[in-house]
């Protein structure tokens, strides 16, 4: 049975802590010359909190995506970044504590440098591992076979850090199915069980079709005496991809598990989010009002605001506010001339002052405003206009359930997609939108916040 995703990433972090302290004592023999004694490497221990931060950093850029492992180019630039911005992180955090006793520049360059050393070679390890030990990966069973089941099964084929394996096929129906996958497949005419047993299977996977099955549940149920993990297709797609499937778009399944009400807890914790988020973004943007101002006057006509129409919580429409970062095109302001244009990469109608803007998001600044109204919080669905708002609902009906809650300045979408241009990825965007909806808590939001912190750093704005 293989390690739940999220303990592997607390074990991960246990790792790092490890050989960042294990670094700091190398660190200390080499800068001394000597093997240092346990009364000097405790003297040290400030950096425990060097450390902390670094975890942090860590966390924000990615390292504790197994997903992200896969590649060693993105994964080697990632580690270097995070290197760097821990040096930064750690020479600030020193000029603030102004500790005497201690010289920290060579001591934590080199402690820095020792660390994530050996941090990228142990994720370069893991990475080898998965992808050269099955044994060290779960099989799966697949009960039914849907578009979902195909996605699941592609995904983790390609992405063997979630240490799950597609293995064997069980499926009801007389035709085999062409999974374009080496799946073994198996009809009505072999037992469940016997299949588990051949195959070592440690988690089930049931499609919703095959759990209204008589016969499939019967045998399903043998398996609860069994260690055996049996899982629903819908919930195992959420855990992989972090979206829902569209399968799971009914009416009976949002009423299970999209509750109307707002946990208490989570209700408290959003409003103070909001709040200090305001305070936070609102003091940025008073700092960078007159720069941002000057760049936009100079470099195109037109105002230095922009207003648009979104729709808020419950439908509600309200009126946004951003840096404008488009030419001035029509009579209105707005940079369409033929109705609603999404925006595209490479939109020639973004100014080349516009385009620093979107990279780091400062044309979203102004939307403190709408923060401190009410009319939006800091996480949440990115609030989308009437004119999209009404063609989307055309071709998704549920489409208004993102409005449940209010929308965000950042988001769950935010993070997962680029460029939303086209009917089909804006119905991708529901997809991560009613997941946070269905998933949101502290830990998620915390998530979130992190994250957009990596994605503004880096420029990946659009």
């Amino acid at each position: 049975m293989n390690t739940p995703y999220r303990i592997r990433q607390l074990l991960l972090l246990s790792a790092d802590s490890m050989l960042f302290a294990t670094s700091l004592y190398l660190a200390l023999a080499v800068r001394t010359t000597s093997i240092p004694s346990l009364e000097t490497y405790l003297a040290h221990g400030v950096f425990v909190s060097i450390f902390t931060l670094w975890i942090v950093a860590n966390y924000i850029n990615g390292l504790y995506d197994f997903r992200g492992f896969a590649s060693d180019t993105p994964l080697s630039r990632r580690s270097i970044e995070t290197w760097f911005i821990s040096i930064v992180v750690g020479v600030l955090f020193f000029y603030i504590y102004k500790e005497s006793t201690i010289q920290p520049k060579t001591l934590l360059i080199l402690t820095a440098t020792l660390g994530y050393s050996s941090a990228y070679v142990l994720r370069v390890y893991i990475t080898h591992i998965y992808n050269t030990h099955n044994r060290l990966s779960t099989p799966i069973l697949f009960v039914g076979w849907n578009a979902d089941t195909a996605h699941i099964a592609a995904l983790l084929t390609a992405q063997t850090q979630h240490g799950l394996r597609p293995s064997a096929l069980y499926c009801t129906q007389e035709t085999p199915v062409d999974t374009h996958i080496p799946l073994e497949q198996y009809d009505v005419t072999h037992k469940i069980r016997s299949i588990v047993s051949n195959h070592e299977v440690g988690m089930v996977v049931v499609t919703p079709e095959e759990l209204k099955n008589p016969s499939t549940t019967a045998e399903l149920y043998q398996l609860l005496f069994w260690d055996v993990k049996i899982i629903d297709s819908i919930s195992l797609f959420e855990q992989i991809t972090g979206s829902l499937p569209t399968s799971a778009f009914t009416e009976g399944w949002f009423l299970r598990h999209i509750g109307t009400s707002t946990q208490y807890v989570h209700q408290k914790w959003q409003r103070g989010v909001d709040i200090l988020g305001a305070i936070i973004i609102g003091s940025i943007t008073v700092i960078f009002l007159p720069f941002v101002a000057l760049g936009i006057k100079l470099t195109s006509h037109g105002p230095i605001f922009f207003t648009q129409k979104r729709i808020g919580r419950n439908g509600i429409p309200f009126t946004l506010y951003k840096f404008r970062s488009m030419y001035t095109l029509s009579p209105d302001g707005s940079a369409e001339q033929h109705g609603f244009e999404f925006s595209k990469r490479g939109d020639t109608r973004i100014t080349p002052f516009g385009k620093i803007l979107r990279r780091f998001r400062i044309d979203e600044l102004p939307q403190t405003l709408n923060l401190i109204r009410g009319d939006i919080s800091l996480i949440g669905p990115r609030p989308e206009r009437p004119e999209i708002v009404e063609e989307l609902t055309k071709i998704m009906p549920y489409y208004p359930l993102r409005h449940v809650i209010k929308p965000g300045l950042t988001g769950w979408a935010v993070l997962h997609q680029n460029y939303t241009d086209t009917i089909e990825t804006s119905l991708e965007k529901l997809q991560y939108d009613l997941y946070y909806i269905k998933n949101k808590s502290i830990l998620l939001d915390v998530s979130i916040i992190l994250k957009t912190f990596r994605l503004v750093l880096r420029a990946m704005g659009q």
